[in-house]
């Protein structure tokens, strides 16, 4: 299995930094051993142009990519999402049938909106103002789907797809005093009309 630098990376518009930094903790505090591209955080890309390091990572080195999807995101007059989207998109062209996009839609915003090759079909998740339920589900997937960027096994029995439209994950999140409170995330909860 290829080994990635980065489990997960996140892409987003400059606006929407608040969510992409609540996601950010949020993976960072449910999984310390961890490798995200966040580039807020990241010295990985110091020194390096940025027009052609984004591209690597999104489309080489990270094993999934959460594209966070607004009307911000889409923004043509924007200078990396644009830079960022199109990497993600190649990478999606190139080989449809991997599982590595995880779109969260924090607008109305349609994920067409992004590229209009991405199929309406594609599972994605609508922001529901939780980071660590969606931080504990792509921890899931990162487990389930093999092995995270350090190489190490997670689960290759399991090892599959991201959910398909109409599928729920659920995951325990344990509470400040101990209790365990049982959470779930719709995939696909959001439709679209032409």
């Amino acid at each position: 299995m290829k080994k990635f630098e980065y489990d997960v990376a996140l892409s987003f518009a400059e606006e929407d930094l608040n969510i992409a930094l609540s996601i950010y903790l949020s993976l960072k505090l449910t999984k310390e051993d961890n490798s995200i591209f966040y580039y807020k955080k990241s010295l990985d890309t110091t020194g390096k142009v940025l027009k052609d390091e984004l591209p690597e990572i999104y489309k080489h080195k990270s094993r999934f990519v959460l594209m966070l999807v607004s009307k911000n995101y889409v923004n043509k007059d924007k200078v990396y999402a644009p830079i960022e989207a199109e990497a993600i998109i190649q990478r999606w062209k190139f080989n449809p049938k991997e599982s590595f996009l995880i779109p969260v839609l924090i607008d109305e915003t349609p994920l067409v909106s992004v590229d209009v090759s991405l199929p309406e079909g594609i599972a994605r998740v609508k922001w529901n103002h939780d980071p660590e339920a969606l931080a504990k589900s792509i921890w899931e997937l990162v487990r389930k789907n093999g092995t995270d960027a350090n190489g190490e096994e997670q689960s290759a029995s399991d090892a599959g797809k991201i959910p398909r439209n109409n599928s729920t994950i659920n995951t325990d999140v344990k509470g400040g005093n101990g209790s365990v409170i049982k959470t779930s995330a719709h995939i696909g909860d959001v439709k679209y009309s032409k």
